[in-house]
């Protein structure tokens, strides 16, 4: 049976993961929250591998507070690149395959179509640039390594912009939202599901896959979405906004191509309308509590 190693437990990846772990017997799940595990801290690390011994890791834990991280540099920097030294260092000793995840930030956003794997990185904010490092760490050190990019994450658990829009819609307040960025919102369950297939079909060598749920939309849209599901269009005040301040830079479009992950895994990826559909009728006590 493989062991499975998952930092970040406590997220809101770490927890999608953790749900879905009960359906892959072929695996003995270690789940690490950073109360035990804090990865910038390398002895830790090796304290971590030499008592799990993982097969595969799958790495969840991240700065992600993107206008926090203007701020923070060094904080999102030791978080999101320098501790992946540490981490893949390890897995090389260990013939840990390491999986990954990255985002679409490390895009400037000009491209008028979706990103592929193979596409110019050029990150115009902190997060970005600090989760490009990251990449860069394992793109040079690591052995065996699968770098999975994503989208708009969201989910029941944390902070994020669909726990973020239900919280306001709930207060009934007057909402002001982009309608000029363009991507493709991520259910992070299903992000969840594919990691765990690629985590039983990895192919040699380090590679750069992209998911996101399929279809386009932009922050405005994928809002009036939410208080469609939810139930709760009346109670909410929504309008569109050509410019909203934020301290970080947002590319204006961040589409992902998830071609190639599709392929390899031979799976097709719902579309986000009807992921957030199913995440309503699944988790919606657990969202409107």
């Amino acid at each position: 049976m493989e062991r499975v190693l998952i930092s970040g437990a406590n997220g809101q990846l770490g927890k999608c993961l953790q749900r879905q772990a009960k359906h892959y017997n072929e695996f003995e799940f270690h789940f690490l929250t950073s109360s035990d595990w804090d990865v910038t801290d390398h002895e830790s690390t090796r304290a971590v591998f030499d008592e799990i011994q993982p097969d595969i890791m799958i790495n969840c834990a991240a700065y992600t507070n993107v206008d926090g991280a203007e701020d923070e540099r060094e904080k999102a920097f030791s978080i999101n690149a320098d501790a992946l030294l540490g981490i893949v260092n390890h897995c090389n000793h260990h013939e840990t395959h390491l999986l990954h995840v990255s985002t679409d930030y490390v895009f400037d956003g000009k491209k008028s179509s979706s990103y592929s794997e193979t596409d110019q990185c050029a990150p115009i904010n902190v997060y970005g640039q600090s989760k490009r490092q990251g990449e860069q760490v394992i793109e040079q050190n690591a052995h065996h390594a699968s770098i999975v990019r994503t989208s708009w994450l969201y989910s029941s658990f944390g902070n994020n912009f669909l726990t973020s829009m239900l919280s306001l819609g709930k207060q009934g307040v007057d909402l002001s939202i982009v309608n000029n960025q363009y991507g493709s919102p991520t259910n992070a369950n299903d992000l969840a599901y594919f990691l765990l297939l690629l985590a039983g079909h990895s192919a040699s060598g380090n590679h750069y896959y992209h998911f996101c749920n399929s279809g386009k939309t932009n922050w405005h849209d994928f809002a009036e979405a939410i208080f469609e599901v939810a139930g709760m269009v009346d109670q909410v005040n929504l309008a569109p906004t050509d410019h909203y301040p934020t301290k970080a830079e947002r590319p204006v479009n961040s589409l992902l191509d998830c071609t190639k992950i599709k392929e390899h895994l031979k799976e097709e990826i719902p579309h986000w309308r009807e992921s957030l559909a199913n995440w309503y009728d699944r988790d919606k006590k657990d969202a409107l509590i």
